[in-house]
């Protein structure tokens, strides 16, 4: 995740922090433990959507998570790994190959918004020890965001599995780079028993929290055609081999991805047209209320108190370049291309 402010939007009044704050505790504590630790309530509001009813909570939460790991409990000898109050593992980071690397694994078809907003860029500079953060990250906005499902319309599809999904992939890939282009670095995260045991402990809390909500058909997008590339022979190979090295046993549960095959099969039919944006492929949670049209196929979302097209988003961005810094916006525009899509 890189660290470069981004502009705050004026949804983080202090009654919506305050609303949001209190539905958070009454459906995570473990979240809102996070935003309590990190006492930067300002921070924490700017990620907030305060016209939907969940308040947009699984960013907001995401996005406190890194600064509590990155400013609150690393040093400059360990990056730091929250997993709950009474659980941070840390690892002491090498300098290792960037991983922006592994775009090389990944056809040009498929390079989608993770890929643009992790792999490229400055952000492909950093390293497996941020790959690990950002699928921390995912799951613990994942969890916020199944704990509020009940406030999210029949109809209402969003990328909460997706983010998470993409980072085990992306793990997956960044020891096969290591595997075939950098021995040394693979050597050394096979030879350090704290990343084998990070490594280990992020991949079982992300399908420990996926497992109750894939039949959830609410909470995915794509997530199904990732899973299956993560589950693959060929990517779970790449993580035996590293723990094999280690002299450790890398385990996994295949029935997650039998339960995405069985989503996807029971979700094949048509569905009912969308009435809300799905979240952005980079973070999980729902966006403000969809309008839509008349035309067939044709979907507005209200930004800035109108209604705009996915046409008029395009142009907006091609306009000013500068709203790529800007998560909230490429939120909605992720969302409508995901709509827009046959």
């Amino acid at each position: 995740m890189l660290w470069a402010p981004f502009p705050a939007l004026a949804f983080g009044d202090d009654a919506c922090s305050s609303n949001a704050l209190a539905l958070l505790q009454q459906v995570d504590t473990n979240g809102y433990n996070i935003v309590r630790q990190v006492r930067d309530n300002q921070f924490f509001a700017q990620w907030l959507l305060c016209d939907t009813r969940n308040y947009g909570l699984g960013l907001a939460v995401h996005e406190t998570f890194h600064k509590l790991d990155v400013e609150k409990l690393s040093d400059q000898t360990h990056h730091a790994y929250y997993i709950t109050h009474n659980e941070v593992l840390k690892i002491h980071p090498y300098k290792l190959f960037n991983r922006g690397e592994i775009g090389l694994y990944i056809p040009v078809p498929e390079r989608d918004e993770y890929f643009q907003q992790y792999l490229e860029g400055p952000s492909g500079q950093q390293d497996i020890t941020m790959v690990l953060e950002e699928l921390d990250a995912y799951t613990q906005g994942t969890i916020t965001d199944s704990k509020l499902v009940d406030y999210m319309n029949e109809n209402e599809r969003q990328s909460t599995r997706d983010g998470v999904a993409t980072f085990m992939y992306y793990t997956e890939l960044y020891v096969k780079r290591g595997r075939e282009a950098h021995p040394t670095h693979w050597r050394k995260m096979a030879g350090d028993p704290a990343y084998l045991t990070l490594i280990q402990r992020l991949w079982q809390r992300a399908e420990d929290t996926l497992k109750p909500i894939m039949t959830e058909p609410r909470l995915g997008l794509r997530d199904g055609a990732i899973l299956a590339k993560v589950y693959s022979p060929e990517s779970l190979a790449e993580m035996k081999l590293l723990f094999e090295a280690g002299k450790r046993q890398f385990r996994f549960d295949p029935q997650i991805l039998l339960l995405a095959q069985r989503n996807n099969d029971e979700n094949s039919t048509p569905q009912p047209e969308l009435t809300s944006p799905a979240s952005p492929a980079e973070v999980a949670t729902p966006g403000p209320e969809v309008v839509p049209n008349r035309a067939p196929r044709t979907v507005t979302v209200m930004y800035n108190g109108a209604p705009v097209s996915l046409a008029q988003l395009e142009k907006m961005l091609l306009d000013q370049p500068d709203l790529q810094n800007d998560k909230q916006f490429m939120k909605l525009l992720r969302t409508m291309r995901d709509l827009e899509k046959p």
